[in-house]
């Protein structure tokens, strides 16, 4: 469907597989717009920064069979909020780990809510490797997720 210079594209139906296989993948997507539309980065950016991570999974034999697409728009996404300076490696990995065990503790199909507690919980192994980016793509969200941005 075409209004003057826009062209919009319809959502899918039910009849037809979702757009993300899992919330967190949603989420990461959001993050990604919001943080653009902020001024952190540019389009341009954001593609040099996803194509990196696609090409460096492709250098270590991953099959890009479309499962784990999400899992370099993640870790692109890491690498620019560390490049830009809006978060240091360490803050992502107690952020991280503080999801893990805030994952932990929810009951399943119950909003995730980071707490001070959840924080007050990470080991010192959170913090020898930062971007150990399977930590937080391992954690399963059951329901939908809460975060303190209302962009999201």
């Amino acid at each position: 469907m075409t209004h003057g210079p826009w062209t919009t594209v319809a959502l899918p139906d039910a009849g037809q597989a979702p757009v993300f296989r899992e919330p967190w993948e949603a989420h990461a997507f959001a993050m990604v717009l919001v943080l653009h539309q902020r001024g952190l980065f540019s389009w341009r950016e954001w593609a040099d920064a996803l194509a990196a991570q696609i090409a460096a999974a492709r250098a270590e034999g991953d099959a890009d069979l479309g499962d784990t697409y999400y899992r370099y728009w993640l870790r692109a996404l890491e690498y620019l909020v560390a490049a830009k300076g809006a978060g240091s490696d360490v803050e992502l990995s107690r952020y991280r780990e503080a999801w893990d065990h805030a994952a932990d503790r929810t009951p399943h199909g119950q909003p995730i809510e980071l707490e001070a507690g959840d924080f007050s919980l990470i080991s010192d192994d959170a913090m020898a490797d930062p971007l150990d980016a399977p930590k937080l793509l391992d954690v399963q969200i059951p329901g939908r997720c809460v975060f303190e941005s209302d962009d999201l």
